[in-house]
């Protein structure tokens, strides 16, 4: 620094005052290391919770999971000992009426007999086919379902046919196959015995949001009003509500019966 007096003359020695001007510290490379560490770290961090937040998702659904399959095998192992039970003791029941019987009635115990061993036949092979895992898929579902109404229906000469409007392959929670094919069974079995239909349809079809099974006769219908109470309908509904679904019945005397099963579009997870 040199300053002028008043003559205009320079200072012959200049006053000198050393100063460093330094970087801000957000430009310094202690900070950009320390800033690019931060930022590693917090990537690491962030993945690793996601990567834990997965892990314990997938260990909730397998949880989830095994405590439903163990709640449907319960259910299901209750429901096959009590069938079976009662079957075999109707049949031990008809043979010993068929001991005693001395006055023309062995036919009809018969008879009897061979039905509930149908039945229980029929009910062993349904229970086997529902718990195989290579079933849980809804086409399958549906011929298995098929097959049954074309023996049912042929017994009493009615029309049937069945629609598989579906193209694509869907697959089924554990334990779908089993509800449904029972509710649909019933409901062929009700339409069998009191629809003295000419006619009846099964089709499978994929609707907006999901898929729906609809069964329908052309017979003598019902009252709405009279059903509505009814024990089958209520298990079927019973039913439906297991598998995450709803059941829709319309009927008019001498119009006919609709009923259909609707079922969302259900999304399997693998573990």
């Amino acid at each position: 620094m040199k300053a002028i007096n008043q003559k205009g003359g320079w200072d012959n020695q200049p006053l000198i005052y050393p100063f460093t001007v330094k970087a801000p510290y957000y430009q310094t490379a202690a900070f950009s290391i320390l800033t690019i560490s931060f930022l590693t770290g917090l990537v690491i961090l962030i993945s690793f919770l996601q990567v834990r937040a997965r892990a314990r998702k997938t260990i909730e659904i397998e949880r989830i999971r095994h405590q439903e399959q163990e709640h449907l095998r319960k259910e299901i192992a209750r429901d096959f000992h009590d069938e079976m039970g009662n079957q075999l003791t109707r049949i031990i029941n008809y043979i010993s009426l068929m001991k005693l019987s001395q006055n023309g009635h062995a036919t009809e115990f018969y008879n009897k007999v061979e039905s509930s061993a149908k039945y229980l036949y029929t009910g062993t092979r349904d229970f086997i086919w529902s718990i195989d895992p290579v079933n849980d898929e809804l086409t399958k579902l549906f011929f298995h379902i098929r097959d049954f109404g074309e023996k049912l229906f042929e017994e009493k000469g009615i029309h049937f046919r069945a629609y598989n409007e579906l193209k694509e392959k869907v697959q089924l929670p554990y334990g779908f196959s089993r509800e449904a094919n029972l509710i649909l069974k019933e409901a062929m079995t009700n339409a069998f015995n009191h629809s003295q239909a000419v006619n009846v349809s099964f089709a499978l079809r994929k609707t907006g949001e999901g898929f729906e099974m609809e069964l329908k006769d052309d017979g003598v219908g019902f009252s709405q009003e009279a059903l509505a109470n009814t024990n089958g309908l209520a298990n079927m509904r019973t039913r439906a509500g297991r598998i995450k679904s709803a059941i829709q019945i319309e009927s008019q005397v001498n119009q006919g019966t609709q009923m259909r099963l609707i079922f969302p579009e259900f999304k399997t997870h693998t573990v």
